[in-house]
């Protein structure tokens, strides 16, 4: 009898293309509840702000005294916190208040990271799975268990993904107001207070230290990646424009693109993104995604890719485990071109330009070192600026919901998300003005 494979299939994924020995993927078991154990949780709790610090670069954490009280009122209270969510960096940031505030929150999160150390450590910290893209009974039924039952304090991520942006949002999705509305219902059977506030929390990192070096550092890196004389003699923007336009330019060739002519960067980025989530579709043999938006179109690509690897995660006899081998080896360069794309799909020719912060630099070098280099190496020490808005109370929009469910739920996740977005654009004027960066277009950039 085979062994169990408990591996999961963005482990296998990600291992060397070259590596022999490969472990197929599973879901084992499929959903991952919390599992709180209190040593673990007064260990965390000591460690937490040594975890921002050391491991998240983040060296300062700013609430305005408004925040905090709002917070504070709210602390033994069942809500939903929602944040945006452009880092991995924000559930450590989530924790930490909690130690702050001396409660405790639970953390809904993609069953894909419940992986190694993961596995065992995440659902001792009261985080629980869910699969994307799937209606997961489970975790849908331990949702209603904590905020019902429990009186939880549940942190959810809108955006259902990360984007790496600070500056920019995905278009939120509408389970985070589903899930409420369901637990609402829920409390009316239990015959509990019908109160479940939606808390809107706006996070934006800033940086501590000089930006000029590190900026400079990586473009030179990437000039020399990509063949380019040194710059060091021009600004940063017109460098980070060479180096973007050269980048794009190889990718075109490799993707047998036609010549750009007078095409502009931003329509040509576009093509890019285009031809590789073709490029997905085909390797898949399923037709091209659907959904209005790319963002939409790019998360249908990501499920079918994960349908692809599974199949035959439930491997019942040897034939089915080399099938499922087998499916391995095909989705590593597809994954490969999946992850280039999210590389591509937050990237616009007018980021950076059009507001000229170190935090924006260092942010799209970031993603161009993964591209042009393999690996991140550019790295630098951050504040965190949280803002927390007037909690949205959805029990006053019950009586709605149960007249027009859909339409009530489009409402308040349109509601939440420009909430979320209008403090983040406030906070976006505070980002740290780079020095002699020498682009035409120039927004604001004070501090606060």
């Amino acid at each position: 009898m085979p062994p169990p494979l408990r591996r999961s299939w963005r482990a296998v994924v990600w291992r060397p293309a070259d590596e022999k020995r490969m472990i197929p993927p599973r879901f084992d078991p499929p959903f991952v509840p919390a599992r709180e154990c209190r040593w673990v949780l007064w260990i965390a709790c000591r460690l937490a702000s040594a975890v921002l610090r050391w491991r998240e670069g983040v060296g300062r954490v700013t609430l305005r005294a408004e925040d905090w009280e709002r917070l504070r009122a709210l602390r033994r209270e069942r809500l939903i916190l929602c944040a945006n969510h452009p880092g991995g960096t924000e559930p450590i940031l989530a924790f930490w208040l909690a130690t702050r505030l001396g409660t405790r929150f639970h953390y809904l999160a993609a069953r894909d990271i419940f992986t190694s150390w993961r596995a065992w450590l995440l659902p001792r910290l009261g985080c629980y799975s869910v699969r994307r893209g799937y209606a997961d009974r489970e975790s849908i039924r331990e949702t209603m268990r904590l905020l019902a039952e429990a009186d939880a304090r549940v942190v959810i991520f809108p955006e259902g993904e990360i984007y790496q942006l600070n500056d920019r949002m995905l278009p939120f999705q509408s389970g985070v107001v589903t899930l409420g509305f369901w637990a609402l219902i829920r409390l009316r059977e239990l015959g509990k207070p019908l109160r479940l506030p939606l808390v809107p929390v706006a996070i934006k990192y800033r940086c501590l230290d000089a930006a000029e070096r590190p900026v400079r550092e990586s473009l030179s890196r990437l000039e020399r990646a990509l063949s380019l004389p040194d710059g060091a003699d021009l600004a940063p923007y017109p460098r980070l424009a060479r180096v973007g336009e050269r980048l794009v330019a190889a990718v075109e060739e490799e993707l047998v693109l036609p010549p750009p002519g007078e095409t502009s960067l931003p329509e040509r980025i576009a093509a890019v993104k285009e031809r590789l989530l073709a490029r997905i579709a085909s390797a898949l043999g399923v037709r091209p995604f659907p959904g209005d938006t790319f963002v939409e179109r790019l998360r249908a690509a990501y499920n079918a890719l994960h349908d692809f690897a599974v199949e035959y995660a439930d491997a019942r006899n040897d034939y089915e485990r080399r099938q499922h081998l087998r499916r391995q080896e095909q989705v590593h360069p597809i994954y490969e071109d999946w992850s280039r794309l999210y590389r591509f799909v937050a990237v616009s020719g007018d980021y950076v330009a059009e507001r000229m912060t170190a935090e924006r630099f260092l942010e799209l070098l970031d993603r161009l070192e993964t591209e042009v280099l393999g690996r991140r190496v550019v790295s630098w020490r951050r504040e965190a600026l949280v803002r927390v808005g007037e909690p949205l109370d959805l029990a006053a929009h019950l009586a709605d919901y149960e007249r027009d469910r859909h339409g009530t739920i489009q409402a308040i996740t349109a509601e939440l998300e420009a909430r979320i977005g209008g403090m983040l654009q406030e906070l976006a004027a505070s980002g740290t003005p780079l020095g002699g960066a020498g682009a035409k277009s120039v927004g604001h950039c004070g501090t606060e």
